[in-house]
C-alpha cells in the first residue's frame, strides 16, 4: 500500500481520532509538508534508509527535520501495528538524524561589560545593568527588578 493511502484510509481516522485538534494541525501539516511531498507516492515497503536519510539532510531547518522523522516513523510503526505494512520497518534501524543548536547566548567579554556600565552611568537603568551583567539575568528576570 502507498503511503498517502495509508495515512488517508487508517491512520487520520483510526490513530488520529482521540487526539487534540491542535495535536493533529501539527501532524497534517507535517505530514503535508515534509512527508507526503517525498514518500507518498511510494509503497511503504520501498521505502529505505537511505532515502529517510537524504530526505532528512535536504530539510533545512534541523528542528523541523526532526519532527519529520518523528512523524513519519510514528505513521510507519501504526501501520506496522495494523498488519498493513509488512515489510522490514527502516525506522527501526539507526538512522542520523540532524539535531537542531541549541540557543547560544552572546558572551560579553570583561571590556564589553565594562563599556556597557560605564554607558548607562548615571542612568535609571545603571542598576538594573548592573544586575543583569553581574549575575547573569535573563531579559524576563531583569525586566522584573525593582
Amino acid at each position: 500500500m502507498k503511503l498517502k493511502e495509508f495515512i488517508i484510509q487508517y491512520y487520520y481516522p483510526k490513530s488520529c481520532a482521540q487526539i487534540a485538534q491542535s495535536t493533529l494541525n501539527g501532524y497534517k501539516s507535517t505530514i503535508n509538508k515534509y512527508i507526503l511531498p517525498e514518500f507518498g507516492d511510494l509503497e511503504m515497503e520501498d521505502i529505505s534508509v537511505c532515502m529517510i536519510e537524504d530526505w532528512l539532510n535536504s530539510i533545512e531547518k534541523k528542528g523541523a527535520a526532526e519532527k519529520a522523522y518523528k512523524t513519519l516513523r510514528q505513521v510507519l510503526r501504526k501501520a506496522s501495528d495494523y498488519n498493513i505494512f509488512k515489510g522490514d520497518d527502516p525506522t527501526k534501524k539507526h538512522i542520523k538524524v540532524p539535531k537542531k543548536k541549541g540557543y547560544q547566548p552572546k558572551i560579553l567579554t570583561a571590556a564589553e561589560i565594562d563599556s556597557l556600565i560605564k554607558g548607562f552611568k548615571g542612568h535609571y537603568l545603571e542598576p538594573t545593568i548592573i544586575c543583569a551583567v553581574t549575575l547573569g539575568l535573563r531579559r524576563g528576570e531583569a525586566f522584573g527588578l525593582h
